[in-house]
């Protein structure tokens, strides 16, 4: 077990430590990728994550507050409250998904001013698709699966590892 940066606790094994930090790194992940950190690191549930505007992310204090949750009713998407006061929460977070939270404010940023009045996004939401809009509810969870098939096609490739090791390495999908 290791502790993440600025904690106390420990919160990962090292394994997993090691599998964020690939597929963090690995070309396949985009924008839509990089819920899936978050919802690890904050105990999000999926909803929860596309609900995330910049204005709950708080980069001087280092922590996410959940105010709402997508979920998809009758064939279309709703922001909601979440369904209990406890689901209402801020979370502090550790450096590296402020980081990423950084640079994910920054490619937003310059796709909004390259695509001018095409952007579509005042709510301001963190996970859209290229033009801003929200993204689908079942996008994250398939952007998920695809990062674990290659990151395991990546672990079976390398050749430095053992059989051993690389059963060991290979995530569930």
């Amino acid at each position: 077990w290791i502790r993440v940066e600025n904690t106390h606790e420990p919160l990962i094994s090292q394994d997993v430590w090691d599998a964020v930090q690939r597929m963090d790194n690995h070309p396949s992940r985009g924008r839509s990728g990089k819920s899936g950190t978050i919802a690890l690191f904050g105990g999000l549930r999926c909803g929860e994550v596309l609900a995330l505007t910049w204005k709950e992310i708080d980069f001087k204090n280092k922590s996410i507050t959940v105010a709402r949750s997508v979920s998809y009713v009758n064939h279309t998407v709703i922001v909601k409250e979440p369904k209990t006061k406890t689901s209402r929460r801020t979370i502090t977070m550790p450096d590296c998904v402020m980081r990423l939270l950084h640079k994910l404010k920054l490619e937003q940023n310059k796709l909004r001013l390259s695509l001018g009045t095409y952007w579509n996004n005042e709510e301001g939401f963190l996970f859209t698709q290229d033009t801003g809009k929200l993204l689908f509810y079942s996008t994250p969870y398939a952007k998920f699966k695809q990062i674990i098939r290659k990151y395991n096609d990546d672990i079976q490739a390398d050749a430095a590892l053992t059989e051993e090791e690389k059963k060991a390495r290979t995530l569930p999908d």
